[in-house]
């Protein structure tokens, strides 16, 4: 399970938490172990997946894992599941919005 915020809401990842982190893997710094650089998306979502507590990103964070849920929508034809199309629609949502 893997909690995101988008500004005053919490959004919750079940069936699609390892299929967002393993797409971050393939775009993120990794160290020699294979670990993520810390303070990285990834590093901040793995964090909060072992702590399972809601992950402590920012607006940049956001804004990167919705560039990662459109791409994934687009690959998929458009159908991603529940949890991270309502993730997804959420993150646009917000970015559409100007500085709130």
């Amino acid at each position: 399970m893997l909690a995101i915020p988008v500004g005053d809401e919490v959004y919750t990842l079940r069936e699609s938490a390892d299929g967002l982190i393993q797409r971050l893997v393939a775009s993120s710094p990794l160290l020699e172990g294979g670990q993520p650089e810390p303070g990285t998306t990834l590093a901040k979502l793995q964090d909060a997946i072992h702590a399972r507590e809601p992950a402590e990103i920012d607006e940049a964070d956001v804004v990167l894992i919705g560039v990662e849920l459109e791409a994934w929508r687009l690959e998929a034809g458009g159908d991603l599941a529940d949890d991270a199309e309502d993730l997804r629609s959420a993150i646009a949502q917000r970015l559409s919005k100007p500085n709130d």
